[in-house]
């Protein structure tokens, strides 16, 4: 399938399922996700799972009725992924994922026989601002233009784009764990650089954003 079709695709099943999706909740909570979202903040600060649960088991109820909606032969992960992924079952991605875990556990066995690496300097104190400067280094370094875009700061890593010369990202700073920062930030960089690249005839069109599987 070539991928204007891939993305042709996903457009219409999206469309059709959404509407029979919207049918069947009539009477249910609209807005889940912001309520869930809003509930996943305070939880993460305080360090209680029991204020994000039930938000978290009707997501999930909510996804299983999408995936009736939808349609599914084997798994309800079928319906979920063919959102992004067309032809591919819960079934395909265990073929797919099982040589790969064939073939690195023994990789990973090997790993630990060895001397750890030093991590101790991944735990220092750096400085909210020392972090911010240094990924704002990191994602220019990398190929993000901040002239299109700008990093900031957030609870959750994510990026967003409004147009191919407006895409943001954000990452989360802690004072005493390094890896958050950076990581984060080199993860929605390489976002970024996708929805920077893109083809400017794909600008708000379907053939961009969160239509093509990455």
């Amino acid at each position: 399938m070539t991928r204007p079709s891939v993305c042709c695709c996903r457009f219409a099943r999206r469309s059709s399922t959404t509407d029979a999706f919207r049918s069947s909740l009539r009477s249910g909570a609209p807005g889940c996700a912001a309520v869930a979202q809003a509930a996943w903040v305070q939880a993460r600060e305080r360090n209680g799972y029991s204020l994000f649960a039930p938000y978290l088991e009707r997501t999930i109820a909510l996804a299983r009725e999408y995936a009736d909606c939808a349609g599914w032969s084997e798994h309800p992960y079928d319906a979920m992924v063919a959102l992004y992924e067309p032809g591919e079952t819960a079934s395909s991605l265990r073929r797919l994922f099982s040589p790969l875990r064939a073939g690195i556990l023994p990789i990973l066995a090997q790993a630990q026989t060895r001397p750890r690496a030093r991590r101790d300097f991944l735990f220092f104190n750096y400085p909210e601002s020392a972090q911010a400067a240094y990924c704002q280094q990191l994602a220019r370094r990398l190929g993000y233009d901040l002239q299109r875009g700008r990093l900031d700061k957030t609870v959750h890593p994510f990026e967003v784009w409004f147009t191919r010369q407006d895409v943001r990202i954000t990452t989360r700073y802690t004072p005493d764990y390094l890896p958050a920062s950076v990581f984060g930030t080199a993860h929605e960089t390489g976002h970024a650089m996708y929805e920077q690249g893109v083809n400017p005839s794909y600008t708000r069109g379907v053939f961009a954003t969160d239509l093509i599987g990455l």
